[in-house]
């Protein structure tokens, strides 16, 4: 079943309203809203009980679960890289029938790689180089291919990981740090489902970092085969949780 979302207060959140509340990344177009019907799940941490439920169904428009009120919610962690305070937004999943990969996915997935991710599913993450480019001039006026703006930090942040991994046994080694390769794998989720780092975390999809590690790997089309090859060598791949604590 997908994520239900409670937002208190909002009698009908438009896209400012998801804007407002980090929800924005989700999708602003193929949501449904249903007023609370009765006190919603912030009344239990002091609040009005008073909001309404968006989610975002896997094909076409959809009632309310039945029962939502009784499933297991959770209040949004704060966001201090967008100044977001907790509580924001309530997370709700059912708890006989928890989310997986089908309820969350968007329409027109980007190639990649299946991964085995810690809550037992597999998940499809995006290959970096095979998200869209575009052709323009650099700096010094020269034609290259460059991956288009939305996808730049992801596409950035595999770069970097590749490198590290190039670098290994160099004493020009380089490093990439745990936050760094958290986010990787988070802007490569959100590429290809409905998810950002409360639903991910939530989830508990990355609880792992030899997780993270296979999640990086699948971004640069390295495979699961080097978490298996690390084991066997002297100076194994780095694992993240070998990378410079972030």
């Amino acid at each position: 079943m997908h994520p239900v979302f409670y937002i208190p207060g909002e009698s009908s959140p438009g896209i400012e309203g998801l804007v407002a509340v980090g929800l924005a990344e989700l999708g602003l177009t193929g949501h449904c809203i249903a007023a609370c019907p009765c006190d919603g799940p912030d009344v239990a941490a002091g609040g009005t009980g008073r909001g309404s439920f968006v989610w975002w169904p896997a094909r076409g428009v959809t009632p309310l679960p039945e029962g939502v009120l009784a499933w297991e919610w959770s209040p949004a962690k704060p966001d201090p890289d967008r100044n977001l305070p907790a509580g924001r937004f309530w997370l709700g999943r059912d708890p006989v029938s928890p989310a997986v990969p089908a309820d969350v996915a968007r329409r027109h997935p980007f190639a990649g790689a299946d991964v085995l991710l810690d809550d037992g599913q597999l998940w499809h993450v995006p290959i970096a180089r095979a998200l869209p480019h575009k052709l323009t001039l650099d700096e010094e006026g020269r034609r290259v291919r460059k991956v288009q703006k939305h996808y730049a930090r992801y596409f950035d942040l595999a770069l970097q990981f590749h490198e590290a991994i190039c670098s290994i046994g160099s004493p020009m080694r380089r490093d990439l740090h745990v936050a760094d390769a958290l986010v990787l794998a988070e802007l490569g989720l959100a590429l290809n489902y409905r998810v950002n780092r409360d639903v991910i975390d939530w989830l508990e999809l990355l609880a792992d970092e030899d997780t993270l590690f296979r999640v990086a790997c699948a971004a640069i089309e390295l495979g699961d085969w080097i978490a298996l090859d690390q084991k066997k060598t002297a100076d194994p791949i780095p694992a993240i949780s070998k990378f410079c604590p972030g």
